[in-house]
């Protein structure tokens, strides 16, 4: 079979829709960033502003399922494309360290200041926003 021109325009045309719908199934690796940040920035204030213990039941619900999410989300995606990683692996290890370290911000500023927790989820949600939009920016 000898290729024309039209035929190889229109193999390429055709490679390239193949590629940008692969693409757009595989997973991102932003994503859980951005959830999680998101997570920090406003599940964790709600601490502040409603009873303790009723929010922490809301809380820890939103977290489980924001870790099935999470998990369902890169199994799903990744048995039909193969996840390469631009993170390093101890990336979560640092930022989860540093949303620990911010979650004592809550509780220990809790009698001096009126929204102690507020200033806990924004810390603990920047560095995760900002890796997670340095992620999609080098997408």
């Amino acid at each position: 079979m000898d290729v024309t021109q039209e035929n190889a325009a229109e193999l390429l045309v055709e490679a390239d829709r193949a590629g940008k719908a692969v693409e757009r199934g595989a997973p991102k690796e932003y994503m859980p960033y951005f959830g999680w940040g998101l997570f920090n920035a406003l599940v964790i204030p709600g601490f502040d502003v409603f009873d303790r213990s009723m929010w922490g039941l809301v809380t820890a619900g939103v977290a489980v399922a924001g870790f099935v999410a999470t998990f369902a989300y890169f199994l799903l995606r990744s048995m039909k494309v193969e996840v390469k990683q631009r993170s390093p692996w101890w990336t979560w290890v640092v930022l989860g360290l540093w949303i620990a370290l911010a979650s004592f911000i809550g509780p220990a500023l809790d009698d001096t200041m009126a929204f102690s927790y507020t200033l806990a989820g924004l810390v603990g949600a920047a560095p995760l926003l900002a890796w997670g939009i340095r992620l999609r920016r080098r997408g």
